[in-house]
């Protein structure tokens, strides 16, 4: 029995969708007759140096130097991809920012809002600002034991900006496999966030926060109270404030 979809776009969405755009760039460029997602896909499995190599010349990303091949080999672990450029994911991000709202949440216990384009970039640049002063650089690590929430997307930007690595788990995990998780980068920061709403109820994470804060000896500082609120105090003072795991434990 065939199962009926349970949405359908409308035709205008369909003709306006950035994969059609895609397809029609593909079939100008290599007078090819791409007409399906099907067919799309096959041909991303295929030729995959073609494919990719057409991806990064459709999205008009921001970089710098040059490469010679789109994929070193085709083996995985291992293969290199465009070797010999560089680019900032965030960098990227802010510069298609075009709509007027960046993120629209809707999260228990919060009601919905929206974030604005400008308030979205301005505060990830505040966080960026404020995670160099607290000694982050290019290549260190800044975890994330948050809900899918825009405070975190905006600490993924934060950390993108200054070329640091960004890793997250959601609170619900269980405590072995956050460390298990975080273990294979050592972060230098945590983000946590104390507590979650789920189906009515609270759940308080600081016993997990706690456990995985003494697994990690790279870590040296944890951000507790501001992560969930540090929209407003990045605007106001563009700082943050940090605690040490022996301060978290004995306030504890």
């Amino acid at each position: 029995m065939t199962k009926k979809p349970l949405w359908i776009p409308s035709q205008k969405r369909v003709s306006e969708a950035n994969i059609t755009r895609f397809i029609d760039f593909v079939n100008k460029k290599h007078d090819s007759e791409i007409k399906s997602y099907q067919e799309l896909y096959d041909y991303s499995v295929t030729d995959i140096e073609k494919f990719w190599e057409d991806i990064f010349e459709f999205a008009d990303l921001t970089f710098s130097g040059t490469y010679q091949n789109v994929l070193s080999e085709r083996i995985m672990p291992g293969g290199k991809w465009f070797e010999g450029l560089k680019l900032n994911y965030a960098q990227n991000i802010f510069k298609k920012l075009q709509n007027e709202f960046a993120i629209t949440s809707y999260r228990e216990g919060f009601g919905s809002f929206r974030i604005s384009s400008e308030k979205f970039k301005s505060v990830s640049l505040k966080l960026a600002s404020a995670l160099k002063a607290a000694g982050v650089g290019k290549g260190d690590r800044v975890a994330s034991f948050s809900s899918n929430i825009p405070e975190a997307v905006m600490g993924l930007m934060a950390t993108s900006t200054i070329g640091a690595v960004w890793s997250s788990c959601s609170p619900d995990f269980g405590t072995q496999a956050v460390i298990d998780r975080f273990g294979q980068i050592d972060p230098k920061i945590l983000f946590a966030v104390e507590s979650y709403d789920y189906n009515g109820k609270r759940f308080n994470c600081m016993p997990k926060i706690i456990e995985i804060s003494r697994a990690f000896k790279s870590l040296e500082k944890v951000d507790l109270s501001t992560f969930c609120n540090f929209m407003e105090a990045c605007l106001r003072t563009g700082s943050l404030s940090f605690w040490n795991q022996s301060q978290i434990f004995v306030s504890y």
